[in-house]
């Protein structure tokens, strides 16, 4: 099965609180000439993050050694597998790789309202279809968020049947795994939160993409909040290497941003 990455979908972290903040000048020029991300403030200098073993995940494969485009283009290779047999949910899985190239806009908002059109439409022909399941999630819970931040945790809670059905019905896809972790990890424990629940779906979900740029950026977030401070500076180190070389400037922004209040909480000690 081709995966694809379309998972960062949480709510605002407990205790790490990221600002929109201005992506570097170094890595905006890199996100525009893609050969090398050796610029970037994610602290890449011609070593490759994917040639280091990943802690916690001895069993899961690194990031493809031709770079984070995998993951990207795993959408494309979908929407053309599918488009014979499923025309709709190719357009939708289209749709969604556009949409995250936008930043928060009127035109982003759009975009997921059509996803969630299709989506639903699906779902109502065929209820069976894990995917379309996770789309309704994706494209009505950024809208949500997008709407209302503050609530976006309770009414994100009231989404998560399509989440759980999506991955009962296809226990591989990924997307959803890494979203189900997220979930988890923003929610407070009254409302069904868990850090060890999400943690497992995060694991499970870089098993089995290990070139989800959004699923390393939870990941490390979550680290980062339990106080496991190197193997969080690794993995946004390598989620932002992966969303560098994949044109995604939010998850550059995000992995900066880590590895500046983590080493913000090394010089403090």
């Amino acid at each position: 099965m081709i995966q694809h990455d379309h998972s960062d979908l949480r709510p605002t972290p407990k205790k790490l609180i990221l600002s929109a903040g201005m992506l570097s000048l170094s890595c905006l020029a890199l996100l525009w000439s893609m050969p090398s991300c050796v610029n970037a403030r994610v602290e890449i200098t011609g070593d490759d993050p994917a040639s280091e073993s990943i802690p916690l995940l001895s069993s899961a494969p690194e990031p493809t050694a031709g770079g984070a485009i995998a993951g990207a283009d795993g959408v494309a290779d979908i929407a053309l597998n599918a488009e014979e047999t499923h025309p709709e949910l190719a357009k939708a899985w289209r749709l969604l790789r556009t949409a995250e190239r936008y930043e928060t806009s009127p035109e982003q908002l759009a975009i997921y309202a059509q996803i969630e059109t299709i989506a639903e439409s699906i779902i109502e022909s065929d209820p069976q279809t894990a995917d379309a399941h996770f789309l309704l999630f994706a494209s009505r819970g950024r809208r949500i968020q997008a709407d209302n931040p503050l609530k976006s945790l309770t009414k994100l809670g009231g989404l998560n049947d399509h989440l759980s059905t999506a991955i009962e019905l296809d226990p591989e896809l990924a997307d959803a795994l890494a979203a189900k972790g997220g979930l988890l990890a923003g929610l407070p424990t009254l409302l069904g939160g868990s850090t060890a629940k999400a943690r497992d779906y995060l694991e499970r979900a870089i098993v089995l993409n290990p070139d989800g740029p959004g699923t390393r950026i939870q990941y490390a977030l979550l680290l980062a909040e339990t106080d496991q401070v190197e193997e969080a500076r690794h993995q946004a180190r390598i989620a932002g290497h992966l969303g560098c070389r994949n044109g995604r400037g939010a998850v550059v922004r995000q992995a900066e941003e880590i590895l500046a209040e983590l080493e913000n909480r090394r010089t403090q000690k």
